[in-house]
């Protein structure tokens, strides 16, 4: 018997990641499962050793985003009939989306693939590369439709 009761969502506010919380919606209506939407905010460097206000305010704006991002897709999930916990974290995504996929441990994780291809893919990879990489649960990886 397939379970899949526990579902994360990673969601950066791109069209690929609404249609992953769409289709991880479908899902958990199918098992009963609970979804768990977890943004990520990118950690960026000061440009000063000492955290000043004026340095901190990228971060600040980016952490915004983020629960606007996250307070969306809550909306967008009820509008499904979908109920949602939502989660922040804070650093590298693919290491966070990774990390709360185990210490949550989640039967499945949902996540958009922007598809990012060529040179900068072989370069830096990709956030659902490393994930896949890095976890024994199932990852669907979704795009966007044309």
């Amino acid at each position: 018997m397939i379970n899949l009761e526990k579902i994360l969502v990673p969601v950066d506010g791109s069209p690929h990641s609404r249609r992953a919380l769409e289709i991880a919606c479908s899902i958990s209506e199918k098992f009963e499962g609970q979804i768990y939407v977890l943004h990520v905010v990118p950690m960026i460097s000061s440009p000063t050793p000492y955290g000043d206000v004026a340095a901190d305010q990228p971060y600040l704006a980016l952490e915004e985003a983020g629960e606007k991002i996250l307070q969306d897709c809550k909306k967008f999930a009820k509008d499904l009939g979908c109920d949602v916990e939502i989660l922040i974290a804070r650093g590298d995504p693919a290491e966070q989306i990774i990390n709360t996929a185990i210490e949550s441990n989640v039967d499945l994780v949902v996540m958009g693939r922007r598809g990012i291809g060529g040179i900068k893919r072989l370069l830096l990879g990709s956030v659902s590369d490393k994930v896949v990489q890095h976890l024994d649960c199932p990852v669907l990886l979704v795009k966007q439709r044309d």
